[in-house]
């Protein structure tokens, strides 16, 4: 199985955390990503985080929606039980992605498309807008 990357941390915790009631879109996913990294993750970030971690069964993606596997779950769960602090926990899901041996459960090759992107991203800054205009009053 390749190497995980550092980014891959905040990638299970942006699905962990958009996906907490039902699986999230990726416009959802963009919007978890930026509050726990205050960031956008690029698309070499969100295609080979996902990929990476759908391969060692720790996310499931179905019909263009992300949620954690039981795997995965399970390793959320253990770190919320150290820390509940979104920007502490990516340190701790990189420690166990490193230290942990995942099995190849499915070799993944998830694509995403730069309209996908560009759409879900519009949807995202569009929320965001409405939200400081409704804060703006």
């Amino acid at each position: 199985m390749s190497k995980f990357e550092s980014s891959d941390a905040w990638m299970f915790l942006s699905i962990a955390y958009s996906a907490q009631d039902r699986p999230a879109t990726l416009d959802e996913l963009y919007a978890a990503a930026d509050h726990i990294n205050c960031a956008i993750p690029t698309h070499e970030e969100i295609q080979g985080g996902i990929n990476r971690l759908a391969s060692a069964g720790l996310v499931r993606v179905e019909e263009g929606r992300f949620t954690l596997s039981d795997l995965g779950r399970q390793m959320f769960d253990r770190v919320c039980r150290q820390t509940p602090y979104p920007r502490i926990q990516p340190e701790l899901i990189e420690q166990q992605l490193r230290s942990a041996r995942f099995s190849v459960v499915a070799h993944i090759s998830w694509d995403l498309s730069a309209s996908e992107s560009d759409a879900a991203l519009s949807r995202y800054h569009k929320r965001m807008k409405d939200a400081l205009r409704k804060i703006r009053g």
